[in-house]
């Protein structure tokens, strides 16, 4: 099964081999159906396999799209990033109200 990893600093892909076939692998739970915005190839990757050996570059993907970075290919993070920023806004606000308010208590 040939896998094409993204390499923005390259602007191209590698490509990397593994023997046998491994379409079987269940789907990763974060990729979805149908986002409007269209998703980048990390989000949109399978996670590369361990045995996956380096054959070339290009810049045209082929056979299906992988990644090495982890965190993403595990589907561990399916929050949407709008609501990362509004919580770290409120984490922000609270922080500087303690420090603000409550100095002297």
């Amino acid at each position: 099964m040939i896998y094409s990893v993204w390499k923005p600093a390259q602007e191209q892909y590698q490509y990397y081999q593994t023997l046998g076939n491994d379409v079987k692998q269940p789907m990763p739970g974060h990729l979805r159906c149908c986002d409007p915005r269209g998703v980048v190839p990390e989000a949109a990757a399978w996670p590369l396999p361990a045995d996956a050996k380096l054959i070339g570059a290009g810049p045209r993907a082929k056979g299906m799209i992988a990644t090495v970075d982890r965190a993403l290919a595990l589907g561990d993070f399916s929050l949407d990033s709008s609501w990362v920023v509004i919580g770290g806004l409120i984490a922000a606000a609270y922080g500087l109200y303690k420090v603000l308010f409550t100095k002297g208590h």
